[in-house]
Order: C-alpha cells, then sequence, then structure tokens
C-alpha cells in the first residue's frame, strides 16, 4: 500500500551523515531522512533581503508543511521560476530536531513544465556552497531520449551550459545534465528494456546501498548472495520515500530480479521484500515497465 508522507529513514544515508558534517552539511537537517511531498504552493517568502526563502506546501490532505529553500540568487541563476499556486513535487529531508516541524528541500520539481532543480545532495550539502559555485555559473540539465539511449539538452542558467546524461535513470542513476544548478529537461526515457524470461527471485544480504537524488536518477544497492555479489538498480528515490521504503546495508531481503537488456546489464529489481523489516515494493509491473510511469 503506497504511504504518501513517510519518512525514508535510509541506510544510503546512514552511512553519508557522519561524512556529511565533516563537510559542512546544514546540521538541522537529517540526511537518513527523506520525504517525498507533492502539492500547492499556498505562500512564498523568495525575496532577495527578505529572510530565509522557504514555501508553504499543502498537501492533498488538507496539511501543510513548511520547507526551507536555497538562497534568491540560486534560484535566480538557475532561471526556475517559482510561484504560489504552482503545483510542485519536493524531495526534502527531515529536522534533525524532530520537535522542529521544517523540511529542507533537496529537489524541487514543476509538475506543469516538467523542469527541476537541486538544491542539495544525497548527503544534504547545499549546492549553491559546492565547486565553487557563483552567480555566473548556471548549468542546464539534459533532455535524455527514450529507453536509456544518449541524451544531451542545453542549460537555462545565467551562466549557460550544456547538459548530457543518459536518460531514465536507470543504468547509470543519470538522466541529469553534468551541470547544476540547471533548469533543462531530466532525462525523459522508460529506462533499460528487460529480458523478463530471465526474472528470477534471489534471497541474500545487501552490502551496500546508493541512493540518487533527481527525476531521472535510480538508486541501486550490491546484493550478495552464495558468495556472488549482484548490481541491482531499484529506482528513483523519492518513488522510494513516497512509499516508506528504505534499505540498509546488512538487511536480507528477497528479491525478484530480471536482466537488463543491451548496454545497461545487470539486474533491475521488480518487487523486493525486506525480511529484516518486513517492508515490500513492487517496482515493475509483469512487463518490466516502471509502475512510477504509470
Amino acid at each position: 500500500m503506497k504511504k504518501s508522507l513517510l519518512p525514508a529513514v535510509s541506510g544510503w544515508l546512514l552511512i553519508l551523515a557522519t561524512v556529511a558534517v565533516a563537510q559542512g552539511v546544514t546540521r538541522h537537517l537529517d540526511p537518513a531522512v527523506l520525504y517525498h511531498l507533492e502539492g500547492t504552493v499556498q505562500s512564498l517568502q523568495l525575496v532577495p533581503g527578505e529572510g530565509k526563502p522557504s514555501l508553504i506546501l499543502a498537501l492533498p490532505d488538507g496539511s501543510v508543511r513548511k520547507v526551507q529553500l536555497a538562497p534568491y540568487w540560486f534560484f535566480d541563476v538557475a532561471d526556475f521560476t517559482l510561484a504560489e499556486g504552482a503545483l510542485v513535487a519536493i524531495d526534502a529531508f527531515g529536522s534533525a530536531d524532530p520537535s522542529v516541524d521544517l523540511l529542507y528541500a533537496a529537489v524541487i520539481r514543476d509538475l506543469n513544465s516538467g523542469l527541476e532543480l537541486i538544491l542539495r545532495d544525497e548527503t544534504g550539502r547545499p549546492a549553491w556552497t559546492s565547486r565553487g559555485l557563483s552567480r555566473g555559473a548556471g548549468h542546464g540539465d539534459g533532455q535524455g531520449g527514450q529507453n536509456g539511449q544518449n541524451g544531451s539538452g542545453n542549460g537555462h542558467g545565467n551562466g549557460g551550459g550544456n547538459g548530457g546524461g543518459k536518460s531514465g535513470g536507470e543504468c547509470d542513476g543519470a538522466g541529469n545534465g553534468n551541470g547544476s544548478p540547471g533548469s533543462g529537461q531530466n532525462g525523459s526515457g522508460n529506462g533499460p528494456r528487460l529480458d523478463m524470461a530471465s526474472a528470477v527471485t534471489v534471497t541474500g544480504t545487501v552490502e551496500s546501498t546508493r541512493i540518487s537524488l533527481g527525476r531521472g536518477q535510480s538508486s541501486n544497492f550490491v546484493l550478495s548472495s552464495g558468495g556472488v555479489s549482484y548490481q541491482v538498480v531499484l529506482g528513483p528515490a523519492w518513488y522510494l520515500a513516497a512509499n516508506g521504503f528504505a534499505l540498509a546495508a546488512g538487511d536480507e531481503v528477497e528479491v525478484l530480479m530480471a536482466a537488463g537488456v543491451g548496454e545497461c546489464g545487470g539486474f533491475v529489481a521488480i518487487s523486493i521484500v525486506d525480511l529484516t523489516t518486513g517492508e515490500a515494493l513492487v517496482l515493475r509491473d509483469e512487463t518490466g515497465s516502471p509502475l512510477w510511469k504509470n
């Protein structure tokens, strides 16, 4: 059953949390708690020189959440516009203090235009502080092709720039251009084709996990079974978070997976059961098509 607003307390991020502190990540957020929210921007505080930018997001169930954003100039450089009444999807980290009802935006996507902006990486580190980012350096995400083929696109940031990558975010967890912060569209391919005749159920232990934020990105993990290690693609972080599903290294899992066709290679999860936590998630249908595309 889908859970629309449950924190994904993830082993992917717990490992990264210690590193995050050393890298100067905002200490007020908890990189181990990720939410996926979809709703309408009820109010917006995004004016230069008038406090920390934030918005109030009205959710379909009638509740609201306050979400801290990024500096005004960061939106300006990326040429990414937010307005009251906009329908958006937000991936956001929870607060490190449970008594503080504030979220920290990691990714914002305009559901009408399809444009996306990444504000923080998977450790919670602000994008506006990385790699010496300045007001004159904007880069765009690439527009991917179909079925995992290479794609490219032009950025819309004030500084310009080109994006490129594989679409769908299935094989390499890509689908975005190389630049940040850009407002170009993400890869829109359907991801890898699966050889459904190769589908097999494997039980084993999670060796490691990797979460990848962004619409065109896909998370994956390494499964150890019978002395063999398998690289297994899951799905986008927002889909996992929206369903309240998380994996941690050391978890025992049962995975129905099939081999990818073509350059993707490896294995792709169709469904997975975490035997340690009892959580289960179906990612793809009987034809191998991602459920988040439906």
